[in-house]
């Protein structure tokens, strides 16, 4: 059985984690429209005709905020890069780069990596509008490109189709076991996270942390317990809810998605924490699982 190991990159909110999403079938990484929602580099395994694909969802890769959390972000995005077979260069409609993101999407260009350019939300262009980003892309990038749509799946199957033809074409093999899924600590935070950013509408920005404390994976069931943090008491209330609806609602939506990944059923406890600057605590984002 060969594997692939892909990594897919881009500015936030272009649909890199709609992509992974889509590409696995299943909610495996948080979904948002807010900027650098996801974190940490989320892995997810899937197979398709006996083939394994590993799909790593990144922080975005331009990264402006200047703290600790930030460089962590930054980190973690390098090392999926040098571990990746693949690289999935992710764009939308919005399509413009700036000097700095000219030079580092050169300097992966520069690698031995293999490229893929993906044009997302083709959904959204007419086709005069595709055709011109298109040509527009194709200047700065001599790759192969994909259009296509995470929300209609238009251009998917023709992604999938080539990265079958990549996979053809390597020559390791891994066992089955060593991709057997789990729910773990980095996954469950990222996926409660991510269902807290939908449901707060902006209410709760960037200051927003999840701690899972305890996973313990039983034969039937898997039960949970994670914190919350927040900066401010105001978010906690708003975490919160009149009489306790939205941390509900948040956990169910949650328990929902882990139960997908896992196929077994999910005990999930919530609590919501201030805890003031905590992305400059070099010991707190340690106990995230964000730096090492």
């Amino acid at each position: 059985m060969k594997k692939l190991n892909i990594s897919i990159i881009g500015k936030s909110n272009v649909g890199k984690s709609s992509l992974m999403n889509t590409l696995c079938n299943s909610y495996v990484s948080s979904v948002s429209e807010k900027k650098q929602t996801t974190r940490t580099n989320i892995k997810h395994n899937f197979i398709k005709k006996n083939s394994i694909f590993t799909i790593n969802d990144t922080p975005g890769y331009f990264v402006k905020e200047n703290n600790l959390l930030s460089s962590s972000m930054k980190a973690s995005y390098l090392k999926s890069v040098t571990e990746s077979d693949i690289i999935l260069i992710m764009f939308d409609n919005t399509f413009k780069l700036s000097q700095k993101e000219k030079s580092i999407l050169e300097s992966l260009i520069g690698s031995n990596n293999q490229i893929i350019i993906i044009l997302n939300k083709i959904d959204l262009m007419t086709k005069d509008e595709l055709k011109t980003l298109k040509n527009t892309i194709r200047i700065y990038f001599e790759k192969k490109l994909f259009p296509i749509s995470t929300i209609t799946d238009d251009g998917i199957e023709s992604l999938l189709k080539y990265l079958d033809e990549v996979l053809e074409n390597l020559k390791s093999d891994v066992e089955h076991d060593a991709i057997s899924e789990n729910i773990n600590n980095l996954t469950t935070q990222e996926i409660i996270r991510g269902v807290i950013n939908q449901l707060t509408h902006g209410e709760v920005p960037y200051d927003c942390a999840v701690h899972t404390e305890k996973i313990l994976n039983k034969k039937q069931n898997i039960c949970i317990k994670s914190t919350i943090y927040v900066e401010k008491s105001n978010q906690k209330k708003i975490l919160i809810g009149s009489n306790g609806n939205q941390i509900k609602k948040i956990g169910s939506i949650s328990r929902e998605a882990l139960e997908k990944i896992s196929n077994k059923k999910i005990y999930l406890e919530l609590f919501v924490v201030v805890k003031k600057n905590w992305k400059n605590s070099h010991e707190f984002l340690k106990k995230l699982g964000y730096i090492n």
